[in-house]
């Protein structure tokens, strides 16, 4: 292994003291130390090809990309150890770390025998993994390693994969990840695994390697095994597949017995020939059509036998032994080929050839297949001309046909319905025929063949599809009749699209013709508006009833009926009437209840209009998630859609269509059940004007899209709530915690204060005096960060203030000195202030200790100012400057490396002047 004086290491770490403290530690025990201060940083580094060894990188890097996301990075382009070094410990931080390829993950502060170790450590590992992997890898070997498994007798049951190579994937078709991580048992049966698992406990038993040949049935494939055992409960398989072997011999074995058996017994007639083309044999078949016994024809070249010509043109057909002896592989005779048998009969044939090779691979021979099929190309020739004819009349008349076959629920279609369809020529299942109606008459279409088939009920049916083809939404009328003999149905289908579309437009040019814009109708009700009952339900407290009313306005005045919202538990979040059929049915079954009070009136069972619309409509719909369409106990339909809220149904929301009743029967069941007289219920009736389909499908539309949007606006009405609850929690969290940290801040300054009056050695008080002085500093920034609303961020003029004022007063003769201080005011993120206020403290003390050293005036000055995106702070004094070499060597002490490491942490800069006094000029980014 390298010496540490020549391994390189990459320290990643945005905390700049922290950087400086590990760098002399790690550089004193002789590695070569590379500092990022950022994760971007380090991606620079290993970009540029510098030669790193190893990499500690610490989790929280700050802003930017964190340690983990820089390690990803890093080590997909890179094979370099990499130990994780953080002073987190909770179970989060660490198992951000579990996916990524480490060596180790060290605690700050765990001291430096605990650093050093583990970095010899990942060092050691690094190398051992390396050599395993190559050694493993690219062994020609299939290599699989196992532990044996033990029950509680101590008795082996199973062995469980660990890891495997390539060659074993190859070797026994078993890709590891179906593998590794399971037991033998997994993966077969127990009858199939026993001999693998007895195997190899003897083989741990008696701690001796063993060799011998394997079958696995769950694979149906032979194995050479080479077993030997590693450590403990641990051993290794070498294998080899060598189930080609033993199927070879096998099957030479059984192949002449095979041969026989099947020439004897197959239907179609069989010719076997050698190399060159000669008959070695026939079976019973092939004699019968060629007119040629075996022993006669044995020897004989193939061409003699087999005489074929082509059907219209009576030429010689080239003998398909010949092109798969030139050509090596399967060929088949052409349509129209006849055999002449050698007594002159003519023998309609299909037939094919293919190659016979050897174990070598070559060609030894071949073997020719015919059978005859006289009558059979017969029938198929009527019946390509019955189709062909049928086909023809389809096209005409643009009608198309289709064949439901029960049994086996597939459907046959003619070329004329596949085209109406837009489907292609594919048998398809009765399933996917019914995915091309539009969804909305699926129902009505399974009813319609139901009663066909089971009650005779004729079949005449128009609906809408969606066709395959171009996507276009068509009318189909469809006439079918089931055939009990052969278990289907048949029918026929034609585009009625045009006829349909003239009809609806018709209808709808009637309509516009005469009739006048829908009124907005006075909804308020006599016995006033229902959501007034509502027992704070989620639609009416997250909408509110205004809201609710105008959504529901548009697609009410366009069907002029009644509307509806309902809550989850029944209770009305809106209710209103807009027709005066809707009106009058309404208010007629509200008199029928027999009390004043709307919730009683309800739960009656008495005001049939209410009951209604919740039982039948929006009950079903809040129940199956789904829009419901019903007839209303007043004569019309009512549709109903969920109303959803976070993915579950809160609500619905329902709409009346369709015209009022006129005939005589029912109006007479309406008059009985409203207690209305029949001439009322006529008159009014006849008033409503009837709405076109497309109208009553529009408003069907806007009724699911307006189902919609109220769900979205009371989840966001919701989430607006929840945000104003968590974000008082968090405000009131934060003062505890600010309030927390300064209590410890002050507590530990005044620990310090004790004990540097309790000190007696000049240099240890000045020491805790120092260590106090910073404390205040950070008291400080918590202070002002408690005193702001802004998240996270100071207000620079008013903490530089407070912090400079402060300062000088804890340094005794302080009252004496004159204080100048300018600051803009503007606000810096909490952490950068709170590194800026270090570097004050720091730059001050040296002032406050070193520039007035006698009775002469003294004077300190501090600025902080922001230009052009840059922050500029200046400390000065009246001192004398840097002029001796002990003022000099100030600024390489402690105070001074704090001051340049944490600038550098702003990633600014600190330089110094010295004329008549003494000036630190700070510039960073702000």
């Amino acid at each position: 292994m390298l010496e540490p004086q020549s391994k390189t290491l990459l320290l990643v770490e945005d905390e700049a003291l922290i950087a400086m403290a590990e760098r002399v530690t790690l550089e004193r025990f002789g590695y070569a130390v590379v500092v990022a201060n950022s994760g971007e940083r380090a991606i620079e580094i290993v970009h540029s090809n510098a030669p790193i060894d190893l990499i500690l990188m610490d989790i929280d890097l700050g802003s930017g990309i964190d340690g983990t996301r820089a390690a990803q990075i890093i080590l997909g382009e890179r094979d370099v150890p990499l130990v994780f070094l953080s002073s987190h410990t909770e179970r989060e931080t660490v198992e951000k770390t579990e996916g990524i390829t480490s060596y180790g993950y060290i605690v700050k502060n765990s001291g430096e025998t605990v650093l050093l170790t583990s970095i010899r450590m990942a060092f050691r590992l690094f190398e051992s993994r390396s050599l395993a992997a190559d050694t493993f890898k690219h062994s020609m070997n299939g290599l699989c390693v196992h532990r044996m498994l033990y029950d509680e007798s101590g008795a082996p049951f199973d062995c469980e994969y660990l890891t495997v190579n390539a060659a074993f994937e190859e070797h026994t078709g078993l890709p590891a990840a179906r593998v590794v991580g399971r037991t033998i048992r997994d993966i077969y049966p127990n009858h199939e695994a026993d001999e693998a698992i007895d195997l190899y406990a003897r083989v741990l038993e008696s701690r001796e390697s063993t060799r011998r040949e394997l079958f696995f049935a769950a694979t149906n494939s032979w194995f050479e095994l080479s077993v030997f055992p590693t450590r403990d409960a641990g051993f290794t398989v070498v294998l080899q597949n060598i189930t080609d072997r033993k199927e070879a011999e096998h099957a030479l074995a059984a192949e002449r017995e095979w041969l026989n058996v099947t020439l004897r017994s197959v239907g179609d007639a069989v010719i076997a020939t050698d190399v060159d083309g000669a008959v070695v044999l026939m079976n019973p078949v092939a004699e019968r059509l060629t007119g040629w016994s075996q022993e006669a024809a044995r020897g004989r070249p193939v061409a003699d036998v087999f005489e074929i010509v082509n059907a219209m043109t009576r030429i010689g057909v080239e003998i398909p032994v010949d092109r798969a002896l030139r050509e090596g592989k399967v060929v088949g005779l052409a349509n129209h080929t006849v055999l002449i048998s050698r007594e002159g009969v003519e023998y309609q044939i299909a037939d094919s050839a293919a190659p016979i090779r050897g174990s070598n691979g070559t060609i030894v021979g071949v073997v020719l297949v015919f059978r005859d099929v006289t009558e059979e190309y017969a029938r198929e020739q009527a019946l390509r001309d019955s189709e062909r004819d049928m086909e023809r009349a389809q096209a005409l008349t643009e009608v198309g046909s289709w064949r439901f076959e029960i049994g086996s629920g597939t459907v046959v279609a003619s070329v004329q319905a596949r085209r109406i369809y837009g489907i292609g020529d594919a048998t398809m299942t009765v399933k996917e025929v019914q995915t091309i109606p539009l969804p909305e008459y699926r129902e009505r279409l399974d009813a319609a063949l139901r009663n066909l088939v089971a009650n005779g009920v004729p079949y005449d049916v128009e609906f809408q599809i969606r066709r395959r083809s171009d996507n276009a939404v068509r009318w189909i009328h469809s006439i079918a009749e089931f055939d009990a003999e052969h278990n289907r149905v048949v029918g026929t289908i034609q585009d009625v699209t045009d006829r349909v579309v003239d009809q609806e437009r018709l209808k709808s040019i009637e309509w516009m013709l005469g009739s006048d814009s829908v009124p907005q109708h006075d909804r308020s009700l006599e016995y006033g508006d229902l959501h007034l009952q509502n027992r704070d339900g989620l639609i009416l407290k997250w909408a509110g009833s205004d809201r609710l009313r105008e959504v529901v306005a548009d697609y009410l005045d366009l069907l002029d009926t009644s509307a509806t919202i309902h809550e989850q538990n029944g209770d009305y979040a809106l209710g209103v009437d807009s027709s005066g059929w809707c009106r009058l049915l309404d208010e007629a079954s509200r008199k029928m209840c027999a009390t004043d009070d709307n919730r009683e009136a309800i739960g009656s069972g008495r005001w049939l209009c209410r009951d209604s619309c919740w039982k039948h409509a929006a009950l079903p719909t809040i129940r199956s998630g789904h829009p419901t369409e019903t007839p209303c106990a007043g004569g019309i339909a009512l549709y109903s859609v969920p109303i959803r809220v976070h993915g579950e149904v809160v609500g619905a929301m329902s709409v009346g269509f369709g015209s009022p009743p006129t005939d005589d029967a029912r109006l007479a069941e309406l008059s009985r059940e409203y207690s209305v007289p029949i001439p009322a219920l006529r008159a009014h009736a006849e008033a409503y004007q009837a709405r076109p389909a497309f109208i009553i499908e529009y408003a069907k539309k806007r009724l699911a899209r307006a189902a919609v949007y109220l769900g979205s606006l009371i989840e966001r009405n919701m989430a607006e709530a929840e945000v104003r609850e968590l974000l008082d929690e968090r405000s009131a969290l934060l003062r505890e915690v600010q309030h927390r940290a300064r209590n410890t801040l002050r507590t530990m300054g005044s620990l310090l204060s004790l004990e540097a009056d309790r000190v007696t050695e000049p240099a240890a008080r000045e020491a805790l005096d120092a260590m106090r002085r910073r404390f205040r500093s950070m008291e400080l920034l918590f202070e002002q960060l408690s005193c702001t609303d802004a998240a996270g961020s100071v207000a620079i003029d008013a903490y530089v203030t407070r912090l400079v004022q402060e300062l000088v007063q804890l340094f005794p003769g302080g009252e004496r000195v004159q204080v100048s201080i300018v600051a803009d005011s503007h606000e810096l993120d909490a952490k950068r202030v709170g590194t800026l206020g270090m570097i004050v403290t720091e730059l001050v003390t040296n002032a406050m200790k070193h520039a007035f050293r006698d009775d002469s005036e003294s004077r300190l000055s501090v600025s902080a100012t922001r230009r052009d995106g840059r922050v500029v702070v200046v400390v000065a004094d009246n001192g004398p400057g840097l002029a001796t070499s002990a003022d000099r060597d100030r600024e390489s002490g402690l105070g001074m490396s704090i001051v340049h490491a944490l600038a550098e942490q702003l990633r600014g800069t600190i330089s110094f002047e010295s004329d008549g006094g003494t000036r630190a000029i700070l510039d960073f980014a702000g």
